[in-house]
């Protein structure tokens, strides 16, 4: 016959009397510095998984920005990289100051990527209208739930002046249009977010 399974309670019970009387909670789970629980010993109720959804407000995204120049070598490592675990996808588009795909080949970088699962990030100069357009078309044509598409434009002003990239127009012109892109995607794509402020700039000249 086989052995009656025990039940939550009584195998705290028998920890708890191998710990000669102290409190579980107290010897067994600790927390890292930044607030995560471990479990010394787990159970099948505490390993138990549940539905996640796709994303949620706020959280962080593990992604491998691209810096390829063809479009197709990058499709093929989003979806390696997808398929290993990342959780977003950053695509640098080929422009002064930037080596990447150009824009007329977006499309192409993002076949078989389903935008409306996977945050995205555009990694761009000043020379930013002919990406954002492209990509608008790809998201129409594949006529995704508005709600569920989310990511950043990369529209970097400061940025782009702190580097030294030149814009087509002047910075002022530059400006206002991102301006007027941010409100169309804001009525229209509300989780897709226009500017950027990459730090890195900042960081590479000694900045703490």
């Amino acid at each position: 016959d086989e052995f009656p399974s025990a039940s939550h309670a009584e195998w705290l019970a028998l920890v708890e009397k191998t710990l000669a009387g102290k409190p579980y909670d107290k010897v067994m789970r600790t927390k890292t510095y930044d607030g995560i629980e471990i479990n010394a010993l787990e159970d099948t109720l505490s390993l138990a998984l549940s539905h996640q959804p796709t994303r949620a407000p706020g959280e962080w995204s593990i992604v491998s920005p691209n810096w390829l120049s063809d479009a197709s070598a990058v499709n093929a490592d989003i979806l390696e990289d997808l398929e290993r675990g990342a959780s977003g996808i950053a695509i640098t588009i080929d422009g002064d100051g930037y080596r990447g795909i150009p824009a007329s080949n977006l499309k192409v970088a993002l076949d078989g990527v389903y935008l409306d699962m996977v945050p995205f990030m555009l990694i761009q100069s000043g020379d930013f209208e002919d990406s954002i357009a492209a990509l608008k078309n790809i998201l129409i044509e594949r006529e995704y739930d508005k709600a569920q598409v989310s990511g950043c434009l990369g529209i970097d002003p400061i940025g782009t002046l702190v580097r030294g990239i030149s814009f087509p127009v002047s910075f002022e012109a530059s400006l206002q249009t991102a301006t007027h892109f941010a409100q169309d995607w804001a009525g229209n794509y509300s989780n897709v977010a226009t500017f950027v402020a990459d730090g890195t700039v900042y960081s590479n000249a000694g900045a703490s």
